[in-house]
């Protein structure tokens, strides 16, 4: 009878528990191969997204009319512009159908590669051919791309662009998890690309994985494929692998001993709970046979229930005995089973439902943000455009008395400071992180400074505050830094100190700290100043001063109820990380604070539309020379106006023309001195016709200066489009005049007129 229990008890019962816990040993598992399938996904996005930008950097290359003129002379400043463009590219070049390069961005003498892969298969008509090598001189692994030069017959030429896979490198290092975890990129030919192990990318020879398991893989069988095997050193490994559309092959793998860490555990669990049963059913059936023949039977129902699903089936105790514990044993068994299984649907079903309502609250929100922010920015940014440029047009009058031309000039800072905090908030309010890039340009220091007081004296003068300054005699003439952001930075801090004093006074303090050489530039000089906002205002307690960078909390002093104060000094503290400063601080409360800051410029030569020349100034009233023509481009009406109003009282003659098209008609018939040209426009835009205008050769070697909006817009991308230099809006009157001069080479003539009062800012 016992083993006729044992018979019919023990292997139901085996049968219901590892059914269980095989559902959730393949849930585990499942999971694991997911995360591993993502890391493979997330790592082939980046070297797809990298791989089409070199390839649409050749193309482009290979198409221009000056690379298909097979011309040396003509190429080869195409060719240095792309390796200056792109930090990664060494090598760009030229071939000819006999394998001779015609040019390259360097100065190599010609050489022969006719034998190399990349050449013969572009040369056969290949849209794009790969070949990674070991670089001759640099001896980093390398990757040389190349595209035929195409003509309406046949190809008359390739084109070759060759990188360094520092980047792909650097991308594949970073992919490590757990232990054992890590990746590796392979070309179609098994030739490593990227790879974690410094053995694997370095030496003279390529290193190639064509033989290695998951490599040969994924290339017999094209897509996504997943793969358990056995190395070499008998260690057993779990691979995912995706193949891209240029043949590289993306490999994520990690040791089968770690990947299965938690089914292990799982597994353990499973045993130990079907081990414990069984043998206590074994032990109690060899010891009371007779009374347990019934009992079983129900237990043996109950097991066959449970291996259809029915986890919640419980065995009713009569008893206080041996079976009675037994009983109980198998109830809490199922009990934990069914917790168990609950617990883990329950926090699937959970985090899946959170998930989504997060993620639809969020994008709903996000939406609903971004467009009123978008909206109110946009308004915003409309009426303060109008009134600065019509300001600029004022300022121009000739016919200004001074306190006139000094209320103009302190709406014109205000608006302009207005308007980048504008743009500031937006950036800061639909990101994560404050974006701010900067735009060093060389400005005079004296001049700055004298704006920057200019804009702060209303408002001290509105709570009868002196506003006083300190500088240093040997501050440098000119300097090489973002005008703008520093500008920011200054007005923000004035701007807290004055608000938080109520009596006394606010002083700015600059000085000259200390002069080095530059490294790069042996000729060149940089001069340390540090900056100093000292006011006498209520002053801050230490534990307020220590969270004074920190987001807005709950603390009810004075100054965390201003959220400005706490924006402004975010936005300072970002833009000084960024230009190399940090801001610091130091407070007693009741008696003031002081804020400070170091910064390294390098010293310039600059020549300021005003210059001090002791009690009085010295304004640009025109130039030396005939008179030089300016085209400008630009579909906004009060744009060419507020262009016009500054350069013609110097004596410039100025077209005005509403968009591209017009351009390029009428530049030829008047040969411009130099072009201004927004980028934005209708009919035809300024990124297609300064390409245009650069294929007409009486005016390839005009100089044009690309106008924007758009705070994303680069010079360098400017520079490739034929452009020599960007000029942002809203316009900066000194910086465009000191363009002016750079490009056309003018001698400034100067008017002297009398300085402004001290006392002018308490009157206005």
């Amino acid at each position: 009878m016992p083993v006729v229990v044992l018979m019919g008890v023990v292997p139901l019962m085996s049968v219901a528990i590892f059914f269980a816990s095989d559902r959730g040993i393949k849930a585990i598992r499942k999971e694991g191969e997911e995360n591993l399938a993502l890391k493979a996904n997330l790592l082939s996005e980046g070297v797809s997204r990298w791989n089409e930008m070199n390839v649409l950097a050749l193309q482009n290359l290979s198409e221009q009319p000056d690379i298909v003129t097979m011309n040396p002379a003509r190429q080869k400043p195409l060719l240095v512009q792309l390796v200056d463009n792109y930090e990664h590219f060494y090598l760009a070049m030229t071939i000819a159908p006999d394998g001779v390069n015609i040019a390259r961005n360097d100065n190599v003498k010609p050489k022969y590669y006719g034998d190399r892969n990349y050449f013969q298969n572009a040369l056969k008509g290949q849209p794009i051919s790969y070949q990674t090598l070991i670089g001759r001189t640099s001896k980093q692994l390398a990757l040389c791309m190349a595209a035929p030069i195409a003509t309406a017959s046949q190809p008359v030429g390739v084109t070759v662009i060759c990188t360094d896979l520092n980047a792909v490198a650097e991308q594949v290092g970073k992919l490590k998890f757990g232990e054992t975890g890590y990746a590796f990129v392979v070309d179609s030919d098994g030739n490593v690309l990227a790879h974690p192990d410094p053995e694997y990318i370095s030496g003279d020879e390529l290193k190639n994985l064509t033989d290695y398991s998951p490599v040969k893989n994924i290339q017999q069988e094209n897509g996504q494929q997943k793969l358990t095997f056995t190395d070499d050193r008998g260690i057993k490994w779990f691979s995912y692998s995706e193949r891209l559309n240029n043949g590289w092959s993306i490999v994520v793998l990690q040791e089968e001993y770690e990947f299965l860490s938690n089914e292990r555990q799982f597994r353990t669990i499973a045993f130990i709970i079907a081990g414990t049963a069984i043998l206590g059913t074994i032990a109690i059936t060899f010891i009371l046979a007779n009374r347990l023949i019934e009992p079983i039977s129900n237990l043996t129902s109950a097991a066959i229930k449970i291996s259809d699903g029915q986890l919640e089936q419980k065995l009713e105790i009569k008893r206080q005995d041996e079976l009675g514990i037994l009983a109980q044993s198998f109830n809490e068994m199922t009990n934990r089973l069914t917790d168990f299984f609950n617990i883990l649907n329950k926090q699937i079903d959970d985090r899946s439902l959170e998930a989504e309502r997060a993620k639809q609250a969020t994008e709903v929100a996000q939406k609903n943000r971004d467009k009123l922010l978008n909206n109110i920015s946009g308004e915003l940014q409309i009426s303060l455009k109008s009134m600065l440029d019509f300001t600029t047009i004022l300022q121009n009058e000739t016919n200004l008395v001074p306190r006139q031309a000094r209320v103009l000039n302190i709406i014109e800072q205000n608006g302009t400071y207005l308007l980048t905090l504008i743009n500031d908030i937006l950036d800061f309010s639909t990101t994560d992180a404050v974006d701010i890039k900067l735009e060093p340009k060389n400005f005079h220091l004296p001049s700055f400074l004298e704006e920057v007081l200019a804009a702060v004296e209303p408002w001290g003068a509105d709570k009868s505050l002196q506003i006083k300054t300190q500088i240093d005699s040997q501050l440098p003439t000119g300097i090489k830094a973002d005008k703008k952001r520093l500008r920011q930075v200054l007005i923000n801090l004035l701007s807290n100190a004055i608000k938080f004093t109520f009596q006394g006074g606010v002083k700015l303090k600059i000085s000259a700290i200390e002069t080095t050489q530059e490294q790069s530039n042996l000729q060149g000089l940089q001069q340390k100043l540090r900056f100093e906002i000292i006011d006498t205002g209520v002053g801050m307690t230490p534990d307020r001063l220590k969270k004074l960078f920190l987001p807005l909390d709950g603390d009810q002093d004075n100054r965390s109820k201003s959220i400005i104060e706490g924006f402004s000094l975010t936005i300072s503290r970002e833009i000084l990380n960024l230009m190399g400063g940090e801001l610091k601080a130091r407070s007693q409360l009741g008696v003031g604070s002081t804020f400070w800051f170091d910064l390294v410029f390098p010293v310039v030569e600059i020549a300021d539309c005003k210059q001090n020349n002791g009690s009085k100034i010295l304004e640009i009233v025109g130039y030396e020379g005939k008179t030089r023509k300016i085209l400008i481009a630009d579909d906004k009406e009060e744009d060419r106006l507020s262009i016009a109003s500054i350069i013609k009282p110097l004596g410039f003659e100025a077209i005005l023309v509403n968009d591209g098209r017009q351009m390029l008609e009428i530049a030829p018939n008047i040969k411009p001195d130099l072009i201004l040209i927004d980028l934005y426009m209708p009919v035809k835009s300024g990124f297609t016709s300064a390409k245009e205008l650069r294929e007409i050769p009486e005016l390839n070697q005009v100089p044009i200066i690309a106008l924007s909006r758009n705070n994303a817009m680069t010079e360098k991308f400017c520079k490739y489009l034929g452009c020599q230099d960007l000029l942002k809006k809203p316009l900066d009157r000194d910086e465009l005049l000191s363009l002016l001069q750079q490009y056309l080479g003018l001698n400034w003539l100067y008017e002297e007129i009398s300085s402004y009062p001290e006392q002018m800012a308490q009157t206005i």
